[in-house]
């Protein structure tokens, strides 16, 4: 009967039982959240640097100076 009454999490065994194992999710999505910006910024700061290192050595290529 139990079987009948239960949620398809439950009868899979993926369901969350324990208030901890949520507060523990929670706390891990944040992390993992700030973590997944803090790489989104370092990408950007490197396409930054990509585009500034290709744009010097187009102007070396051309004889002209870097823009400093």
């Amino acid at each position: 009967q139990w079987v009948e009454l239960a949620t398809e999490e439950e009868k899979s065994g993926t369901a969350v039982d324990d208030i901890e194992d949520v507060d523990q999710l929670k706390q891990l999505n944040a992390l993992l959240t700030k973590q997944l910006a803090i790489s989104v910024q370092e990408q950007e700061k490197m396409q930054q640097m990509l585009a500034q290192l290709t744009m010097e050595v187009a102007s070396i290529k051309n004889g002209g100076k870097s823009n400093e």
